[in-house]
């Protein structure tokens, strides 16, 4: 659970953050504008990242804090992401949203990019679990997008190891995360 100090936390609802995290972005939410907020706005996402109530836009809040890489970014995400299976557990689609956060806070937190390769060092999911599938592919992305040399390694030998044997789908996940990790270099 994610604690903010009374004194440290926003008074009131930033109005532009707000209007960033609460708008339907039919291609992403904008990371250039999203990385431009301050200490502040990252203190108001984090309790909007733990509030149920906010629950419609924590996709958009995780993307905000990801990229801002202020305030509690990585606290906010890793108790996010540890919610668990009961009745607070995020939706899907926020959830799918994670890695991605992690894979843009890497850059500046060594921390995210610690939580990624830790997901992406077990064995990837059986083709039957659709979901837990998905999501370690996001890993992999997430991975990719941090630029960080170590997870280029890394990703190359998960290529290789799915290649070797007949994973298809994972080694093709780690190609493409290859290619954004060279992208973001």
């Amino acid at each position: 659970m994610l604690c903010v100090p009374a004194g440290l936390s926003a008074q009131t609802d930033p109005p532009a953050v707000a209007e960033l995290i609460e708008r339907t972005w039919f291609e992403g939410l904008p990371i250039a504008e999203a990385a431009q907020l301050d200490e502040a706005d990252g203190l108001w996402l984090a309790t909007q990242l733990a509030d149920p109530d906010a629950a419609a836009h924590h996709g958009n809040i995780a993307m905000a804090l990801g990229a801002c890489a202020c305030g509690p970014a990585f606290e906010a995400l890793e108790a996010f992401a540890s919610d668990g299976d009961g009745p607070g557990t995020p939706p899907t689609k926020s959830r799918r949203a994670l890695p991605q956060a992690m894979g843009l806070l890497a850059r500046h937190d060594p921390r995210a990019l610690a939580w990624l390769q830790t997901r992406a060092q077990a064995p990837p999911p059986e083709p039957d679990k659709r979901e837990p599938r998905r999501l370690y592919a996001l890993v992999l992305q997430g991975l990719g997008q941090s630029g960080a040399p170590a997870a280029g390694t890394q990703l190359a030998q998960i290529e290789a190891r799915a290649a070797a044997s007949g994973d298809a789908a994972t080694a093709r996940w780690a190609r493409q995360a290859l290619r954004r990790w060279r992208q973001s270099r």
